[in-house]
């Protein structure tokens, strides 16, 4: 259970990093690829705090809102990381033209 709570630390941390990070950055493609990058941390943390949630009290109302944070933060996670490929080559695209000038 430490473990966990760590996991949901350091989840919330880059999801903090990433989104003030992403709030200072002038490009388009890369300021949503960073934003991108805090969603992931944001869906990490939801399940893992539905995981934990699970563990830490076993009723039957807790284990249904667990099982929903969990379906939610793999599905937040998926789509992220999704998204992230998908705008990948464009930031990639953006970068080498800012390098050009």
């Amino acid at each position: 259970m430490p473990g966990l709570i760590v996991l949901m630390l350091i989840a919330v941390v880059v999801f903090l990093i990433y989104r003030v990070k992403g709030w200072r950055i002038p490009q388009s493609y890369r300021k949503h690829w960073t934003i991108i990058k805090s969603h992931i941390g944001l869906g990490i943390f939801v399940t893992v705090f539905g995981i934990n949630q699970s563990i830490m009290n076993p009723t039957a109302v807790t284990l249904t809102i667990a099982i929903l944070l969990i379906a939610y933060g793999c599905y937040y996670t998926y789509y992220s990381i999704k998204q992230y490929r998908q705008i990948l080559p464009y930031v990639a695209h953006e970068l080498e033209s800012n390098n050009d000038q």
